[in-house]
């Protein structure tokens, strides 16, 4: 095969790597919402996210309102039906249609309204703990992030550098220096 064009595969497999790498990155950082709007997005209005508030935290789904009924899949991938879907219901999120519903108490939440299965005094008690909770001074955990960046480093300067060594050595190998 032709050096050109092997580099060339190597070139862009490296930078759809990179993007794929990021791309999924981002996506499990935002919980899935990332994949979830590019779905909702690309159905071009007929489908909507669905922002499934529980107690243990936010996740994202796609629905399909069909006869004022909504119907999507929780995160068990069982079915839910919502029969009173109301046109107030339905958010705008980012240029997509959106709808909030409390998936404890199987009710769609209103804008404004505070969603049942949490309490207020409970939160601030949290929120407190948090704040007050001593700080953790490991000087053994910063010996291991430092050593680990520093290993990091030596990698990729061992990288290019071996990289450009090789090329160096073929492009003698090709003038004829070395054989």
């Amino acid at each position: 095969m032709n050096e050109v064009i092997l580099q060339t595969i190597y070139f862009i497999m490296s930078y759809l790597g990179i993007i794929f790498f990021f791309f999924f990155s981002i996506n499990w950082l935002s919980k899935g919402w990332l994949m979830t709007f590019i779905k909702a997005k690309a159905s071009k209005g007929k489908k909507l996210i669905v922002i499934c508030h529980g107690i243990t935290g936010t996740y994202y789904q796609i629905g399909t309102i069909d006869k004022g009924a909504l119907k999507f899949k929780d995160s068990d991938k069982q079915g839910q039906t919502f029969t009173s879907v109301k046109r107030e219901d339905i958010i705008q999120t980012m240029g997509v249609q959106g709808i909030e519903i409390d998936i404890t108490n199987k009710n769609i939440i209103q804008r404004g309204q505070a969603r049942a299965g949490c309490d207020p005094i409970d939160t601030d008690n949290f929120i407190n703990r948090i704040i007050m909770a001593p700080s953790v001074n490991d000087n053994f955990k910063q010996y291991i992030l430092i050593a680990i960046i520093i290993i990091i480093l030596l990698l990729i300067v061992n990288v290019y550098f071996g990289f450009s060594t090789l090329d160096i050595l073929e492009n003698l190998k090709l003038q004829g220096v070395i054989k």
